[in-house]
């Protein structure tokens, strides 16, 4: 009887425990508010630490040839016009691959977003032409994560579209045999009113378009 009594305690705190993890949360975002402009320039960029472009630059106990006497070909530093400058090792390199105009949900206007919660990486921008707002969101965790936009009236949402990266694993990675194993799919996004709502997949990321009604 104790026992029974006990699982029925248990159960009944765990039950609205149960009906808070499944309610959405809620974000406000204010398109009205810009707090800063993201540079065209830099949005995309990615930078890998080789070919000595960070870690073998002008750095104390790295320097290459510091007594400037290395004449063989390779990674040298010399003085020339008054200034010190390095030739060889490979470093400055640029690689230009995949397309240079590449600018997918790019949106230069960072809106004001309140109440984000910190089990999410998030960020909302809104277009030059203000047709459009984006909510680029991650979900570390293992569990599904609801969520809701509530949007400030100076913007009238109107279709809301999503695109989810969800592999399901940290371990997943494309290969030679499975080249599509991590890629964006569409997702579900749904407007009622100034408010969109969807869910996002553990381990995912994903962005949400909203078009001006």
């Amino acid at each position: 009887m104790r026992r029974l009594a006990t699982a029925l305690a248990l159960a009944a705190m765990a039950a609205p425990l149960a009906l808070s993890a499944e309610q959405p949360m809620t974000i406000r975002i204010d398109p009205g508010k810009i707090e800063n402009r993201i540079d065209e320039k830099i949005y995309g960029h990615f930078l890998e630490h080789i070919y000595h472009s960070v870690n073998g630059g002008l750095w104390g106990d790295m320097i290459w040839d510091r007594s400037f006497e290395q004449t063989t070909p390779g990674a040298a530093w010399k003085i020339e016009d008054g200034c010190l400058v390095q030739r060889g090792g490979d470093a400055n390199v640029r690689l230009t691959f995949g397309d240079a105009a590449w600018r997918d949900h790019y949106a230069p206007e960072r809106m004001a977003a309140a109440d984000i919660p910190s089990s999410l990486n998030a960020v909302a921008t809104k277009s030059a032409d203000g047709r459009r707002l984006y909510f680029k969101v991650v979900n570390p965790a293992k569990e599904p994560a609801p969520v809701k936009l509530a949007i400030a009236d100076t913007f009238r949402a109107g279709r809301a579209t999503l695109k989810v990266v969800a592999p399901g694993s940290l371990d997943a990675r494309n290969t030679l045999n499975e080249p599509d194993a991590v890629r964006p799919e569409p997702g579900e996004a749904k407007t009622s009113g100034q408010e969109v709502s969807f869910t996002l997949p553990p381990l995912s990321a994903a962005v949400a378009t909203v078009e001006r009604k």
